[in-house]
């Protein structure tokens, strides 16, 4: 249980990072969208691995995130998060 807590505590400055930088430049960012995508694959893999209980409720983050960049990007974007996923889940 508190590795999860450490894992989102991690993560929520990054996050924040990636949100300040969205309302210092509004505009669409390559090296940000690439950026998000590998931070979101990371901690879903990363929680993956730690996670002992219940590995079914962190595989469903992947998917999501997997899925979520393609919707909201693009195809590019759904290949790039996909291959971030399949590689931290090997």
């Amino acid at each position: 249980m508190t590795q999860g807590l450490v894992i989102a505590g991690a993560f929520l400055p990054v996050s924040l990072l990636i949100f300040a930088a969205i309302l210092a430049n509004p505009g669409a960012s390559r090296m940000r969208r690439i950026g998000a995508a590998i931070v979101d694959a990371g901690v879903c893999n990363v929680l993956h691995g730690h996670v002992r209980g219940n590995r079914r409720a962190a595989l469903r983050c992947l998917p999501v995130v997997t899925f979520g960049n393609g919707f909201r990007y693009g195809r590019p974007y759904l290949y790039h998060s996909l291959a971030w996923s399949a590689a931290g889940s090997a």
